[in-house]
């Protein structure tokens, strides 16, 4: 695994927990699905709008120029494929372990190594 995508994984495991915390804090409470709690500024939903604040800054000096594009293929990706409570259920098992995506142990679940191929393939896209 190259160095640029274990930074990016870990910043990735780092990421899906500020993601449901932070629209966790949000003013209509947890979301439900990936489409809850559009924002009227940006349109996008709150979990959406965590994971473009929290994926772009985390992808390294050599992917700065192309982290919109990474973000938004990954996020948009992930909505397409993993459904909504098993996203849910990977952030619960990345908050008690977040070295699962970035170590790929064999504890890492369907839905983490999807997330890992989604980020992959967008950032071979790139």
């Amino acid at each position: 695994m190259t160095r640029r995508l274990r930074r990016f994984l870990s910043s990735l495991a780092a990421l899906a927990i500020v993601v449901f915390l932070a629209a966790a804090c949000s003013s209509d409470g947890f979301p439900v699905s990936y489409d809850d709690q559009v924002d009227a500024e940006t349109g996008l939903s709150n979990v959406e709008l965590n994971w473009t604040e929290g994926c772009e800054p985390s992808l390294s000096e050599d992917l700065a120029d192309k982290a919109a594009q990474v973000c938004a293929c990954s996020f948009s990706q992930i909505k397409a494929s993993i459904p909504f409570d098993a996203f849910v259920e990977a952030n619960r098992r990345l908050g008690d372990n977040p070295e699962i995506l970035n170590e790929l142990q064999s504890s890492t679940n369907a839905t983490e190594a999807q997330i890992v191929d989604i980020v992959k393939g967008c950032i071979a896209d790139a």
